[in-house]
């Protein structure tokens, strides 16, 4: 997802970083990312991860990836629905 939003297959992101978001130890980060390097799916250096095979990284999740962003766009649009605007058109 973090591609999507920033249009870049490199991710500007430590592993501690990512250990915090997800709320995991920083060794199973390691674990994850060395796993995902052996595959040839990412590659990572200091500060740095870079995206190497997106279309073989999602089917490595196994339909896992995109519910999150369908959810969202789901929310998204269910709140847009629900917006309320003044006569001038400016949204309240």
């Amino acid at each position: 997802m973090v591609e999507d939003r920033l249009s870049t297959k490199e991710i500007p992101l430590t592993q501690e970083f990512l250990a915090i978001m997800l709320g995991v130890q920083r060794s199973g980060v390691s674990i994850a990312i060395a796993d995902l390097e052996g595959r040839g799916l990412i590659s990572s250096k200091r500060r740095l991860i870079r995206i190497l095979n997106r279309p073989a990284l999602e089917k490595f999740t196994n339909g896992s990836y995109g519910l999150a962003e369908a959810e969202y766009k789901r929310r998204v649009k269910r709140s847009k629905s629900h917006e309320v605007y003044s006569r001038e058109g400016l949204l309240l």
